[in-house]
């Protein structure tokens, strides 16, 4: 059925909202330092666009799409959650935009000029990082850690979106684009390197073993994820130790202070295990220096509670297992195979910052689970759109 007029523009202007988050946060310090503090309501806005868009809200609720109803039952939950904490209430955008782009990650689907644009505009961010700005630690205006997931993320998604557009006429063959993953994760290790990012080292290591070497099953799902969940423990119980207190890896001492950040708001979680400890950091933890849990999962355990965060899990799990085919297993040369190593190490990363559960990161995840679910959606109908 031909889409309506409306429906289209609607579409657009979400897609052209996505352009102006990642321009604005990921090209001048000066305006990402005024837009991403806004980045998460701003996200939710081209979903909401994408929802009314693409979702026919009202009869999925006739239905009773169990799924939506969770939507809206979380939602009313997290903001009874943040009331009771005390919090400063626009956490609530960050647990609202998690869910919603999980909820429309398997429903919503893009046109072609629209994917063309957000892989030209991702393609322009990695050269004028590379070419341009030569961003080494300490010749840095931007976060430098910061700056080397703005290079991971807009060059994963450029190179996902080439392989997307080119579909079923795809002539460049798998061990070229084998070779393309290859190049592109080794200049994003070159330039996390230069910038000291350990994180992103570990994401780019995770992505081409990932790809390269783990098998893609759907149990890798909860491996993967009880790996990012469990690391912060095993952290915790190394510093207690004392054992690597010495040790030093890419130019840093391990012990990086997250331990710290870590030890403090577990030990404010457990005091509020269902509805979380809120958003209000200054108050709840005025003698850290960085008021952020630099942990993507965590965060939403922490600040909303364990009631939101079996919400949230439940959706990634799903969303994630819907990656893979119906055999529940991917050829390492497939474009889902990119797709599923390329959302494994953002995840990696995410045990070391918030990352994916913020905008303007969280749109390049949402988008290419949007794609890879579109492709395999087509596939299963017979149908390609252009």
């Amino acid at each position: 059925m031909e889409k309506k007029w409306w429906s289209k523009a609607m579409d657009w202007l979400a897609v052209l909202i996505f352009i102006v988050i990642m321009l604005t946060c990921w090209i001048n310090k000066s305006m990402q330092d005024v837009f991403l503090w806004y980045a998460n309501l701003i996200f939710f806005v081209s979903l909401a666009l994408l929802f009314f868009s693409q979702v026919n809200w009202w009869e999925r609720l006739q239905n009773r799409d169990y799924e939506l109803y969770l939507v809206v039952i979380g939602c009313i939950l997290a903001v009874v959650n943040l009331v009771l904490a005390h919090s400063h209430m626009g956490a609530i955008f960050t647990i609202a935009d998690f869910l919603l782009m999980l909820y429309l990650a398997d429903k919503v689907k893009f046109s072609r000029n629209m994917v063309l644009s957000l892989t030209v505009i991702c393609a322009a961010v990695v050269l004028y990082w590379v070419f341009y700005k030569r961003a080494s630690y300490g010749n840095v205006d931007f976060n430098s850690n910061g700056a080397s997931r703005i290079v991971y993320t807009a060059a994963v998604f450029w190179l996902y979106g080439m392989r997307w557009l080119l579909g079923d006429h795809d002539k460049i063959g798998e061990r070229s684009w084998s070779g393309l993953f290859v190049l592109a994760m080794a200049v994003i290790l070159w330039q996390a390197v230069r910038l000291d990012a350990r994180g992103t080292v570990l994401g780019v290591i995770a992505a081409v073993g990932m790809y390269f070497c783990f098998p893609k099953k759907r149990w890798s799902v909860y491996l993967i994820l009880a790996c990012s969940l469990l690391f912060p423990l095993g952290y915790l119980l190394i510093s207690k130790l004392g054992v690597m207190t010495a040790v030093r890896f890419a130019g840093k001492k391990v012990m990086s202070g997250r331990d710290v950040i870590w030890s403090a708001f577990g030990e404010l979680y457990i005091q509020h295990p269902i509805i979380g400890v809120g958003s209000d950091f200054e108050r709840l933890v005025p003698q850290l220096h960085y008021k952020e849990v630099h942990h993507a999962l965590l965060d939403l355990l922490f600040v909303h509670g364990g009631s939101m965060f079996l919400f949230a899990l439940y959706f990634f799990v799903k969303r994630l297992r819907g990656l893979f085919e119906t055999g529940d297993d991917v050829k390492w040369w497939t474009r889902s195979a990119m797709a599923i190593s390329i959302l494994y190490g953002m995840i990696i990363m995410g045990t070391f910052e918030n990352y994916y559960i913020v905008a303007p990161c969280s749109t390049v995840f949402f988008l290419i689970l949007v794609l890879e679910h579109q492709k395999r959606t087509e596939k299963e109908n017979g149908v390609e759109e252009r």
